[in-house]
């Protein structure tokens, strides 16, 4: 009995030895795993502390790192800009826009802790709101381009008056006429003078109109401007019956808080009557001592003076809900001739152009949605004598790739002696398309000129994808103008 007794203890015994063991080896295992788990733990803080990230992804997107050398480069190089339109105070009243696709900064250096260096920078989240919006009004711009008619997109590169388009001799509000018209050339923009605005009341019921004939027809909303300088070029200040202030000329502001203070004053004004758009600020340099195209209209001859205040109207007017038109690219300051009449042109290189002239157009990508393109010929750095509006060289070349900016470029006037003397209407309207513009600023004949950039759009010699690219530029300015009105 007692030999059956010891037997069974020793067997007792024995699994209770083996379940120790077994326990053992599960506790030592879990504590190496649990120091393990403590290392890694510690070296990810260490790791995050001295601005490292691995491989790990931000909100389903690649964290990508820079030095703060390439982050600085990247911020502050190619900003983008060279917006220039031309509106003179001439009996036709020729203004441009552009409209500026807006550019960010690609990398901001993250913060270290204090008294740590700042090694690396992380570009801007892609996932980021003003990211998710962009891409929002691309889809949008997008989706309305795929539904328009290869007459309908060509509409959209016409700027024209509203006797051009209704072929009246003066139109003063928006009826039976310019519906018909508007359902047959569907055009991207409306520019209106003194005849067109006689007071408030009736300004008001002409471009809500007009904006009312668009979506009853279901197209996008137009272009309603004007152009509204200050001092010697306005078509609403020098009106007594708008009872608005003029702010006077752009060479006489003294610095660029006066000038953005001249920009909410205009601005103001323009979107209580149901503007959307101006042709200004003037972007010109005055460089030119016999200038007299632009002498008083342009803030000064001080390269950076004049990239400030025009930044700071551009900015003011924006604010206030109005698309400024930055004009006139490649800079009218420095010529003698005027393109109302016929050739101008400057001399200079391309060095002397990047030093002066186009300074103001540095950061055009961040402040101007749309450009004017003036008709100033650069045969030192144009590389022949075409006017800036037809030449590739210039458009694309400068303004497009070398500036880098990407937002709507309008010609100036067409009817202007510089482009009418020597081009028909409809090649002059092929050749700017062709250039790298977007919108056709008043053609000599528009009938003629809508007819040729159609025919070229269905024959191929102007290809869709050219079509398309000018058109998806303004429809995103048109979504983003109306995004910013609705909040």
């Amino acid at each position: 009995m007692k030999k059956r007794q010891r037997k069974r203890l020793i067997t007792i015994l024995t699994a209770l030895l083996i379940v120790f063991v077994m326990l053992s080896a599960y506790l030592g295992t879990r504590v190496i795993t649990l120091e393990k788990q403590l290392k890694e733990a510690e070296q990810a803080l260490r790791e995050s502390a001295e601005g490292q990230t691995g491989d790990e992804e931000n909100n389903g997107q690649p964290v990508v790192l820079m030095t703060e050398e390439e982050a600085q480069e990247n911020t502050s190089a190619d900003l983008s800009a060279d917006p220039a339109s031309q509106t003179e105070g001439n009996t036709s009243g020729l203004p441009g826009t552009t409209s500026a696709g807006e550019k960010k900064g690609a990398g901001l250096p993250e913060t270290a802790a204090a008294g740590e260096k700042k090694d690396t920078a992380q570009t801007a989240d892609p996932a980021s709101p003003d990211s998710a919006l962009e891409k929002e009004i691309e889809a949008e711009a997008r989706s309305v381009l795929e539904k328009m008619t290869t007459a309908e997109k060509v509409g959209q590169l016409f700027f024209v008056t509203p006797e051009a388009l209704t072929g009246a001799g003066q139109v003063t509000r928006a009826g039976d006429a310019t519906r018909e018209a508007v359902r047959r050339y569907a055009v991207g923009g409306i520019i209106y003078f003194q005849q067109n605005l006689v007071e408030p009341g009736q300004t008001k019921a002409l471009l809500q109109g007009t904006k009312d004939i668009y979506a009853e027809l279901g197209l996008p909303e137009p272009f309603l401007t004007t152009d509204e300088e200050g001092g010697t070029v306005v078509r609403i200040a020098d009106n007594s019956a708008f009872g608005v202030k003029n702010v006077g000329n752009m060479r006489s502001i003294k610095d660029a808080a006066e000038a953005g203070a001249a920009g909410h004053t205009i601005g103001a004004y323009m979107a209580e009557l149901g503007f959307n758009m101006d042709f200004a600020p003037v972007a010109d340099v005055i460089t030119n001592p016999s200038n007299t195209v632009v002498a008083e209209r342009a803030f000064g001859s001080d390269p950076q003076f004049v990239k400030d205040c025009v930044t700071a109207q551009s900015d003011a007017l924006l604010e206030e809900g109005i698309l400024p038109v930055w004009k006139h690219f490649p800079g009218h300051g420095s010529t003698e001739a005027d393109t109302h009449a016929g050739y101008a042109y400057t001399d200079k290189s391309m060095e002397d152009l990047l030093a002066e002239d186009l300074v103001p157009y540095e950061n055009a990508g961040e402040h101007a949605p749309c450009i004017m393109a003036a008709h100033i010929s650069l045969p030192n750095a144009g590389g022949n004598d075409l006017p800036a509006t037809l030449s590739e060289n210039i458009i694309t070349g400068i303004l497009r790739e070398k500036l880098g900016y990407d937002g709507v470029v309008i010609t100036d006037a067409l009817n202007m002696g510089a482009i009418a003397n020597t081009y028909s209407s409809a090649d002059a309207a092929k050749k700017a398309i062709l250039a790298g513009c977007d919108m056709l600023l008043m053609p000599y004949s528009f009938s003629s000129a809508y007819e040729g950039v159609l025919a070229a759009a269905e024959s191929g010699e102007i290809t869709e994808e050219r079509i398309d690219e000018s058109v998806m530029r303004i429809l995103k300015c048109k979504i983003r103008m109306q995004e910013k009105r609705n909040g």
